[in-house]
């Protein structure tokens, strides 16, 4: 049987020796989304969209084939609509008779903050406790000065190695305010194939990766954002414009 997609993210990645917080530093990715989908816990993560970036840009880093792993997360066909859905993402709905109140889950913070809170005091009791009980510390006799030997040659360190560059990422977050088609290219290939696709007025999505190049046929509606930082319109009429990551 075929492993699943974050099984085949996590085993890659053991095998190159990379830790969550050294792929999430190259990615870009927040380590805990990294581990949400190693383990297939999809429904951890911001949404759709940020899914399918996300095992894109990650199965990339690792060498794998990103749209195979997409394939095999989406067994239907990907939607043209302002959104895209993932299978199994939308988080399962809460056990009859538990309703998560506002009220309820202020108070439950309430008493986590007072535990942590004695818990810390606690800490910080016992630290003090043991250093005023501590034993104090015997003084070793003065050792003999030792004859001073002869200086052996110098030693030739070895040369390092060479570091290493370090694959960086880029986000860009594309929103539109009016109809519009979008042709994406990410790190060359083309996102939605040769045509493109249109999206509707309040469509989103979010595309990870070394270089994204963005082409609008309404650039005026379609509003960028790059890692988080608000970028405006992409521009004025039918415009194309490229996001490169700085290494």
């Amino acid at each position: 049987m075929t492993p699943a997609p974050g099984t085949l993210l996590a085993e890659e990645r053991a095998a190159r020796g990379l830790t969550l917080d050294q792929a999430a530093a190259a990615t870009r990715i927040r380590a805990h989304h990294l581990a949400a989908l190693e383990a297939g816990r999809l429904e951890d993560l911001p949404g759709p969209v940020y899914t399918r970036g996300y095992m894109r840009a990650y199965a990339d880093y690792l060498g794998l084939d990103g749209d195979r792993l997409l394939s095999e997360l989406e067994p239907g066909p990907i939607p043209t609509g302002p959104s895209l859905s993932i299978g199994g993402v939308a988080p399962s709905p809460p056990p009859p008779g538990l309703a998560l109140t506002g009220p309820v889950l202020a108070g439950a913070g309430l008493i986590l903050l007072a535990l942590l809170f004695g818990l810390y005091a606690f800490r910080q009791f016992e630290s003090l406790r043991q250093d005023t009980t501590a034993t104090p510390a015997l003084i070793a006799p003065p050792i003999a000065s030792l004859p001073r030997l002869a200086s052996a040659a110098p030693v030739a360190a070895a040369p390092a190695a060479p570091a290493q560059p370090v694959a960086r990422y880029i986000s860009v977050v594309l929103h539109t305010t009016d109809q519009a088609w979008i042709y994406v290219e990410v790190d060359g290939k083309p996102f939605y194939g040769p045509s493109g696709r249109f999206f509707d007025a309040g469509g989103e999505a979010i595309f990870i990766g070394r270089k994204v190049k963005v082409t609008s046929g309404k650039a005026g509606a379609t509003l960028v954002t790059l890692d988080g930082e608000d970028v405006g319109p992409l521009g004025a009429g039918v415009v194309t414009r490229e996001f490169a990551a700085q290494n």
